[in-house]
């Protein structure tokens, strides 16, 4: 009877696993659509890092001497994760703070008429803390439509609308936070729907 049940067993986590990977793939750009997952963000009151320089990103390169926003797809179906690499092909590190969309360093938006709107969003407690990227770096960004940080900018409903949208990176070449950001790149266009 115990042998019986191991078959069973091994069954249920070959089924497991590929739901969970089907539901966690994302497509690369291409007219792909990117899955939809049910992640959502750590929420706590953590303390910021304090040393904001030590971590440059994961080395890239970047053809040119610019600063880029990649995502991952062009559409990206109702609660898909957003994915979004932004690559330093400059001379010098850059600086910018997260707590923006869904507490990232990448700030979403959504044009509505003609206008490109900020879609803010973080819950978290606590100051925003300073991002750095070293020349010949980038950094990867997941965002989660369904995390409850966006409930600040859409209501009690956390999930991102049908739209088109973008990624918006702004940065400084100074860590300090006092400093506005003064440069800005941005992605290609991409829809939800």
């Amino acid at each position: 009877m115990r042998h019986q049940r191991l078959p069973a067993a091994i069954l249920a986590g070959v089924v497991t696993l590929i739901a969970a990977c089907q539901a966690g793939s994302a497509t690369p750009q291409g007219g792909r659509t990117a899955a939809s997952a049910q992640d959502t963000p750590d929420t706590t009151t953590r303390p910021a890092p304090s040393t904001p320089t030590n971590d440059q990103g994961q080395p890239t390169r970047v053809p040119d001497r610019t600063v880029r926003v990649t995502v991952s797809a062009e559409r990206y179906a109702p609660g898909a994760v957003i994915s979004a690499v932004v690559a330093n092909g400059l001379d010098r590190t850059i600086f910018t703070n997260d707590s923006k969309s869904d507490c990232s360093i990448i700030m979403l938006q959504r044009l509505r008429a003609t206008t490109w709107e900020d879609v803010p969003g973080c819950t978290q407690q606590r100051p925003p803390a300073t991002v750095a990227i070293g020349p010949a770096h980038a950094r990867t960004v997941s965002m989660h439509p369904t995390s409850s940080n966006f409930r600040i900018s859409l209501g009690s409903e956390p999930t991102l609308s049908a739209g088109m949208y973008r990624a918006k990176y702004t940065y400084r070449f100074t860590p300090e936070q006092d400093n506005n950001d003064v440069m800005a790149a941005l992605s290609g266009p991409f829809t939800i729907d």
